[in-house]
């Protein structure tokens, strides 16, 4: 089993020395070489991975950045997908040693950007320095790697994060604390696509095949729904790495003053007009989508005649936002276009528009395609 392990910056490739953490902008270009020795080293690594595979898996590295990952966007998610394409006969599957802030954001990228994806891809971190004795990095990076064999003889694929022991669809990833090392959690979805119990990953079969919602038996209006990716493809038929445009994204409260929004929608405007990048806003509103009558009247209609699209989400940690508790937020949608986030986490949020605005769609096919789900990022229902 081949592996090529992409070092995406964070604490996982952290070097640690005398008892602290070198921060990841001085990590080192060869981390990746680095993160191996430690794996190796790792207690039971090499045992665990000769019972699995019979033969330890053979490893690869290619450096994308050393950066913090709360500076990781859109050039760098075009750096790991290029690389993937390149790589992508030679190897089995994909790690990418990744920090946890931006984590769920490159996951759902990578997502969105590998359609026809027929390998695996996972995404890890970890919140303590590889090199301390109480690192949780060597549990995580294991734990992938066996989830990557996995994923080869259940002829698994696509895009997901695997940390403290969870598998996690990436369209559906969110970190859920900075201190505690099981850090990540399915969002608004009662189950995991899988877990890592002692050395065996364990796959919920049907959790799995509503993220891959062209497989056979799995009835989906998915666009990508046609796409069909051979068994373990060589072949990448679609890649996406456009995630350009710019994208506003405010938390509403009582007494804000509509102006403030119509600024920022009338200079994303003027940004699209005069240099060609698209824009968008999202509201975390309160409730299942509302904001005050005067904001709606004023923000929702200077927005729908810039035909800026309007993404509306909840504040509420678990909460669903569909704009149908009362007349004032369906006409939201109906008079004024906003757009319903349902149960999306603002990582795909800020993805999937950057998505469908780089594809240049027209202002009322954006605000449709946003309602469908492409890979399980979305119930509408």
């Amino acid at each position: 089993m081949k592996i090529l392990i992409l070092t995406c910056g964070g604490t996982i490739i952290s070097p640690a020395r005398d008892g602290s953490t070198v921060t990841a902008e001085k990590a080192r270009p060869e981390a990746g070489q680095y993160m191996i020795e430690e794996l190796k080293g790792y207690e039971f690594f090499e045992a665990t991975m000769i019972e699995k595979f019979g033969k330890l898996p053979e490893f690869k590295s290619e450096f994308i950045t050393d950066t913090d990952s709360t500076n990781v966007g859109p050039d760098e998610w075009r750096m790991m997908v290029e690389t993937i394409v390149n790589k992508y006969d030679q190897f089995d599957g994909f790690l990418l040693a990744h920090g946890t802030n931006s984590l769920a954001y490159t996951a759902s990228a990578l997502s969105f950007a590998l359609p026809n994806l027929g390998k695996p891809v996972i995404v890890t971190g970890s919140n303590v320095a590889m090199g301390l004795p109480w690192s949780d990095g060597p549990a995580n990076a294991s734990n992938s790697i066996l989830t990557i064999g996995e994923m080869m003889k259940l002829k698994y694929h696509g895009v997901f994060t695997v940390f403290a022991n969870k598998i996690i669809s990436g369209v559906r990833t969110k970190k859920s604390s900075g201190v505690q090392l099981d850090a990540f959690r399915t969002f608004n979805r009662d189950e995991d696509v899988g877990k890592c119990i002692k050395d065996k990953p364990i796959f919920n079969h049907g959790e799995y095949k509503s993220y891959r919602p062209w497989l056979a038996g799995c009835d989906s209006d998915s666009p990508w729904k046609s796409l069909d990716p051979a068994e373990r493809s060589h072949e990448l038929r679609e890649v996406h790495t456009d995630f350009g445009g710019n994208i506003s994204s405010h938390t509403f409260h009582p007494g804000d003053n509509p102006q403030v929004y119509e600024l920022v929608i009338r200079e994303l405007a003027r940004l699209r007009e005069q240099k060609g990048s698209p824009g968008g806003m999202i509201i975390r509103a309160v409730g299942d989508g509302d904001v005050s009558s005067q904001m709606q009247k004023n923000v929702y209609k200077c927005a729908q005649s810039h035909e800026i699209p309007v993404v509306v989400t909840t504040q509420e940690p678990h909460g669903v936002s569909r704009l149908t508790a009362n007349r004032v937020s369906k006409d939201a949608v109906k008079k004024y276009g906003a757009i319903p986030a349902h149960d999306m986490s603002i990582e795909t949020m800020v993805i999937k528009l950057r998505y469908l605005m780089s594809r240049g769609l027209e202002y009322d096919e954006l605000h449709s395609e946003f309602l469908k789900s492409y890979l399980g990022e979305v119930d509408v229902s």
